[in-house]
């Protein structure tokens, strides 16, 4: 009796059954690494915030995470920044927060990054350079006074774009972007109003030189003294708005380790941030 030949469709079967079963296969090594990975950086991430809250910062954990930083990379990188900014490195903590910002953060997010990088920035400014500058009118200054207005007015556009802080109103969405970028105005504008006053003694001195010069030195006394308050005030209130995002920073930080167990946050108001130290804007991400 003939027999009847194989069909080719039972010869592939076999061999589709096969390829099928790999592919699963593969797919679920995959998918276990990715989640093992994930498991990890979390774990990590979760142990430095933990440990930053009790005011100890593990950098070499956190920069682990640079290595394959996906996703949401920025959270590394200001994560770095604020353990620089607390070590009182701020050009590196500067560098840190750029970082974070070309990884691309979210809108709502973006506007803690930006209130400590102009903070790192304007921390750099030494005391010589703030003397400088305070002491400078903008028609002559120092190349002391020049860098300090470049480092005032960079951290003042940081502070303005993507509306964090509003330029010509009180409308920016991010409180202490905005408390900032006022501060700073003050600070400029104090400096052309000192030239403003040089250049109406020099009219006064022109018309009646004598009767001037004593008069000009009894305002002019008053009016640096004005000034001067006026600068001190502004600086004391730069400091006083680190002090009080510290304390608000290290309330989020245990919020957030209860609820999330990692990101954390580094100071200043109310939207997000990542174990950091003290005099920086702080949220929950």
């Amino acid at each position: 009796m003939a027999k009847n030949p194989k069909s080719k469709t039972n010869k592939k079967r076999p061999v589709m059954e096969r390829w099928l079963w790999y592919t699963i296969l593969v797919s679920a090594i995959a998918a276990l690494v990715c989640a093992l990975f994930l498991i990890t950086r979390w774990c990590l991430n979760a142990y430095f915030v933990a440990e930053a809250g009790k005011g100890r910062y593990h950098y070499s954990v956190e920069k682990m995470l640079t290595t394959l930083n996906f996703p949401d990379g920025y959270v590394v990188w200001y994560n770095i920044g604020n353990y620089h900014y607390h070590c009182g490195n701020f050009e590196e903590a500067e560098s840190d927060y750029y970082r974070a910002i070309e990884c691309g953060i979210p809108y709502e997010k973006e506007c803690p990054v930006k209130v400590n990088l102009a903070l790192a920035m304007i921390e750099q400014i030494t005391d010589e350079e703030w003397e400088a500058f305070l002491e400078s009118d903008s028609d002559e200054m120092s190349p002391e006074a020049r860098n300090v207005e470049k480092i005032l007015m960079t951290a003042r556009s940081i502070l303005i774009e993507d509306g964090c802080a509003h330029e010509d109103d009180e409308d920016g969405h991010y409180e202490d972007a905005q408390t900032l970028k006022d501060e700073i105005d003050e600070l400029l504008q104090d400096d052309e109003d000192d030239e403003d006053d040089d250049d109406d003694s020099d009219d006064d001195q022109d018309e009646d030189q004598d009767d001037n010069d004593d008069q000009n030195n009894d305002d002019g006394g008053d009016g640096d003294q004005d000034h001067s308050s006026r600068e001190d005030e502004i600086m004391d209130h730069i400091q006083d708005q680190k002090e009080e995002a510290q304390q608000e920073r290290a309330e989020e930080q245990q919020f957030y380790e209860n609820y999330y167990g990692f990101g954390g946050d580094d100071g200043d108001s109310s939207e997000e941030g990542d174990g950091g130290s003290g005099g920086q804007s702080g949220e929950i991400w």
